[in-house]
């Protein structure tokens, strides 16, 4: 895992909601140790690429526990096995409306 999409996940998260993922300011630790909080983080954190169809490249051990999956299942899955069938469509249009929104704020690795 690169310290720099944690970075990003963190920096994003920020710019996105106005608050820190962590409680604290990213630049109160060190990147290694934000890695090893935002891991251990009672949320649910995954992230995913942007490609045309996005695959995750973190999952913490909150969304791994969730998931029933490890860190090699888990990572590199497309991002849509992540809602029942049922409800893909639904996370379809969530996903477009807060891209949507976010635009100008939304950090690309």
């Amino acid at each position: 895992m690169s310290l720099r999409v944690i970075h990003l996940i963190l920096s994003s998260y920020q710019k996105t909601y106005d608050e820190n993922l962590l409680g604290y300011p990213l630049d109160l630790h060190p990147h290694v140790q934000n890695t090893k909080n935002l891991f251990t983080l009672q949320k649910v954190v995954i992230a995913h690429n942007f490609e045309k169809d996005p695959c995750l490249n973190y999952a913490n051990a909150v969304a791994l526990q969730l998931w029933g999956r490890h860190w090699e299942e888990m990572i590199g899955m497309p991002s849509r096995l992540t809602a029942p069938k049922e409800e893909l469509k639904q996370r379809q249009y969530v996903l477009k409306e807060v891209t949507k929104k976010n635009q100008s704020k939304i950090i690309k690795a």
